[in-house]
């Protein structure tokens, strides 16, 4: 946060890589101000990537928010972006932290898919 803030007082306009930066240290161990700063990097009018989306589903996985990064992985070709072998195995990993094989599996089979 401290990065964005700083940014902002130099009056430089933070952008998707460093909303993304900043996103990707806070998801190390609170998922929820990783989501926070996601959400920011929209309002402000950057827009995710594949790298947000990363980030976002890896902090789901720190989380154990396995419905929220399946959601993430759903929402994304709405968002023009693709989710690669990265952010599936994130999801996969989710899933498996969050006891739901199934889910695992079927993610794994969507990933295998789309190759």
């Amino acid at each position: 946060k401290f990065l964005l803030e700083s940014m902002r007082a130099l009056e430089i306009r933070p952008d998707q890589v460093s909303h993304n930066a900043v996103a990707s240290v806070a998801a190390r161990g609170h998922w929820q101000e990783t989501m926070h700063q996601l959400r920011r990097m929209v309002i402000s009018g950057a827009s995710g990537d594949i790298v947000s989306l990363g980030v976002a589903v890896n902090a789901c996985r720190v989380g154990v928010q396995w419905q929220r990064a399946l959601e993430l992985l759903a929402a994304a070709p709405l968002a023009r972006i693709l989710p690669d072998e990265v952010t599936y195995n994130a999801g996969i990993s989710t899933c498996e932290r969050g006891f739901k094989w199934q889910l695992a599996s079927q993610l794994l089979g969507t990933m295998a898919h789309k190759e």
